[in-house]
């Protein structure tokens, strides 16, 4: 389903609001979730490939195919690797974003040498 925009970015960054009144409102029902608790910002989407950082101190790539929430409202993002002969799944918990697992490969190796020295 589309969503109608309310606003547009122009090429240099700048914005223009299409219907002011309903951005105010929707914007104000963002505000309003975000204060209660009820917003989620997500640093990826389904399909990105993102570096994760194993117990083993390598770097590996998975594919984020889906997002949950676990109880007390940890969300987590599930990711899947190929490596040819098999396709591994797992989880890595949103407060971990940017600490074991990351959007780039340059962050991950980043993280990795800060851990080792």
């Amino acid at each position: 389903m589309e969503i109608a925009r309310l606003t547009e970015r122009n090429e240099s960054g700048g914005i223009t609001v299409l219907n002011a009144p309903a951005a105010l409102e929707k914007l104000t029902e963002f505000e309003d979730a975000e204060q209660q608790g009820r917003l989620v910002r997500l640093p990826c989407a389904v399909g990105d490939i993102v570096s994760i950082i194993t117990d083993d101190n390598l770097i590996l790539d998975y594919e984020v195919i889906g997002f949950y929430i676990a109880g007390l409202g940890n969300v987590r993002v599930r990711t899947q690797r190929n490596n040819g002969f098999s396709i591994r799944e797992s989880t890595q918990s949103m407060d971990r974003f940017g600490k074991d697992w990351f959007l780039s490969r340059k962050e991950a190796d980043a993280a990795l040498k800060g851990r080792t020295g």
